[in-house]
C-alpha cells in the first residue's frame, strides 16, 4: 500500500482518444480506480490484488476481468498475475527530483515480473534523465540571469539610451 495521501490525476484524461473511445462508463471508470487506488506507487507499477479492486469498485470476477481486458487492449495498461502497469505513468506523474526518483527506484525490486519490471525501469530512467534535462536548464537560466545576460533588452525595461540626449557635454554645465 502507498504511503501517499493522493494521487495527480492530468485534466488531459477526459480528452484523451484512448480513455473516450472506451467502450463503457464502468470500464473508465476502473481505468480512474486503477491510477488513483491505494496500492498505485510512484513507479506505477504495483500489485493489486483481484480481491481488493472487486471489494473497492464492488464488481464482480467477471466485470474486472473485462474492464483489465478491455483496458490492456485498449494500450492503457499491461499486467502479469497481480501486477498492473499503466502505461505512459511517468508522461502525467513526471520524476520532480532526485529524492522522487531514489524513492521510486526502491520499490521497482518489489516488481516480482521481470518484463513489467524492465519496463518500468526504462521508463524511470527516461523520466529521471528529463527531469536532470530540465534541472540543468533551470539552473543555466538562473545563472545567465545572475550574469546579467538575458536581463537587459535593448529598448526594453532598463534601457535608458533614449536619455543621451540630455548627457553633459564635456567642460559643459
Amino acid at each position: 500500500m502507498t504511503d501517499r495521501p493522493f494521487n495527480k490525476v492530468s485534466v488531459t484524461l477526459w480528452h484523451s482518444n484512448k480513455y473516450t473511445a472506451l467502450p463503457d462508463d464502468s470500464m473508465r471508470l476502473h481505468f480512474v480506480y486503477l491510477i488513483t487506488n491505494q496500492h498505485v506507487d510512484s513507479t506505477g507499477c504495483y500489485r493489486l490484488p483481484v480481491g481488493y479492486a472487486l471489494a473497492d469498485r464492488r464488481i464482480d470476477a467477471e466485470e474486472h476481468e473485462r474492464c483489465m481486458s478491455g483496458l490492456e487492449t485498449a494500450g492503457m495498461i499491461k499486467r502479469a498475475g497481480d501486477y498492473v502497469l499503466i502505461e505512459n505513468w511517468f508522461s502525467h506523474n513526471p520524476i520532480c527530483n532526485k529524492d522522487h526518483a531514489k524513492g521510486a527506484r526502491k520499490r521497482v525490486p518489489k516488481i516480482e515480473d521481470d518484463e513489467l519490471r524492465e519496463l518500468t525501469v526504462a521508463a524511470l530512467d527516461q523520466s529521471e534523465n528529463e527531469m536532470l534535462q530540465r534541472q540543468l536548464e533551470k539552473k543555466a537560466a538562473r545563472e545567465a540571469k545572475q550574469d546579467g545576460a538575458g536581463g537587459y533588452r535593448p529598448g526594453g525595461f532598463g534601457d535608458l539610451s533614449h536619455l543621451d540626449r540630455f548627457r553633459r557635454v564635456p567642460g559643459g554645465r
